[in-house]
């Protein structure tokens, strides 16, 4: 999301003990006050890479990232991560559907924020290019805008290349599963087209928290009740003996 803070200052490290682990962690990821838009400064229309941007900027950033993205394992990787959940969390329906559940959620109480605030259309705070909004409704608008330029960069640039974008996925025709009915009112089957001798499923919200997971031997189809969880897009991953496939249900 281009954070401008994230790799120059607002970044994290840790370690377990060396009978735990060896390694340095990088995370979690922090700081989003100064992501999603051009800022002055920066580059334009959600373009360039935050990791290499030394102009401008108080603090000049570690050249870490820059070292680890000329490293073809490391850049591949990067680009199977990205082009996989590009399929899923990343997709910019499901983004934006995201995107509306939190307007409805809300939307009274933003109301009470710009009559408590009145700065519709000033730009205040991180100062951004361009002309600023005059309603929350251009807000948003503005927002997904963007997310679909910083995308369409990011599907053109990414580095490093990726030979099995959607092999984890869907890696067999025989997995392929329906939702019905989807969208819900949180209560649907899962059904698939033959028995399977184990099946592992696990739904996740859009945040990749685990809502529910069951295992289960021989059957054709699952009855999750997501009833009680809030309305938004969900992830249903089904994992088998031939594979696994992920599968988007919308609670209403």
């Amino acid at each position: 999301m281009r954070d401008v803070d994230g790799y120059k200052k607002s970044r994290r490290f840790w370690k377990d003990k060396d009978s735990d682990n060896t390694r340095i962690f990088a995370g979690p990821v922090w700081d989003f006050d100064w992501a999603y838009k051009d800022h002055f400064g920066s580059m334009l229309n959600g373009t360039g890479w935050m990791y290499n941007y030394s102009g401008g900027t108080d603090v000049t950033p570690p050249g870490w990232y820059i070292r680890m993205t000329q490293d073809t394992t490391f850049a591949n990787d990067v680009a199977c991560r990205y082009f996989n959940l590009r399929q899923t969390i990343l997709d910019t329906t499901v983004m934006f559907n995201y995107v509306d559940s939190l307007v409805n959620l809300i939307n009274t109480a933003e109301q009470r924020h710009f009559e408590r605030w009145p700065i519709l259309g000033v730009n205040v705070g991180t100062p951004e290019q361009g002309t600023q909004p005059t309603t929350y409704a251009g807000e948003v608008a503005k927002f997904k805008g963007w997310i679909s330029d910083r995308i369409d960069f990011l599907d053109a640039n990414m580095p490093g290349n990726c030979y099995n974008v959607g092999v984890v996925e869907n890696p067999d025709r025989e997995l392929q599963i329906n939702i019905l009915p989807n969208p819900s009112n949180g209560v649907f089957k899962v059904v698939f087209p033959k028995l399977f001798e184990e099946v592992n499923i696990n739904i996740y919200d859009m945040n990749g928290r685990v809502c529910l997971q069951e295992h289960r031997n021989n059957i054709g189809f699952i009855e999750p009740d997501l009833s009680q969880m809030p309305a938004g897009i969900y992830l249903v991953q089904v994992t088998s003996e031939v594979g696994v496939y992920t599968e988007k249900v919308i609670i209403e």
